[in-house]
């Protein structure tokens, strides 16, 4: 028969690390997954589903380079989510960790949604959407601390979420 004291014990002196316990699940984790991460893991779900569709609705005007600029906004938005997460999770907010890790995780996924629309009936993979991509994602690490900081409704939310505890 297992003790759960014991069992407990063992848990705990799993997850201690440095002479620091982090548990499984603490509420500061949780609070970064719900918050920061899966956010952007839900943005990346509509992204995939809107590239699987094989007839997009056009909401603007039909003009030339249209989607370029969609591509653009999108991930532009994917970006500031990405970055968002990754500058709350690392100790150093000023370093260029989360900027590089951003334009790089966000670059492999916007590679790979050019490569699933080549295999989607009436889509085509095109190098200029994924330069577009890109160009989104540069826009955002470069906008991030002006928007974070300086735009008082999205200043006043994050201020709110990293509150609580």
């Amino acid at each position: 028969m297992i003790n759960f004291d014991t069992a407990g014990y063992l848990w705990y002196r799993f997850y201690c690390f440095r002479g620091q316990c982090y548990y499984f699940m603490n509420s500061r984790r949780i609070k970064w997954w719900v918050c920061y991460v899966l956010p952007a893991f839900f943005y990346s779900v509509l992204i995939v589903y809107l590239s699987s569709l094989s007839d997009l609705p056009s909401p603007m005007p039909g003009f030339y380079g249209s989607d370029k600029l969609l591509h653009g906004c999108e991930y532009f938005l994917f970006g500031y989510l990405i970055m968002r997460s990754l500058v709350v999770a690392v100790e150093d907010r000023s370093s260029t960790v989360p900027a590089l890790a951003t334009v790089i995780l966000g670059g492999f996924f916007g590679l790979s949604d050019e490569i699933h629309q080549a295999f989607v009936p009436g889509r085509e993979a095109s190098l200029m959407d994924f330069l577009f991509d890109m160009a989104g994602l540069a826009a955002a690490v470069l906008a991030f601390s002006f928007l974070r900081r300086r735009f008082g409704p999205l200043r006043f939310i994050e201020d709110w979420i990293e509150e609580v505890r």
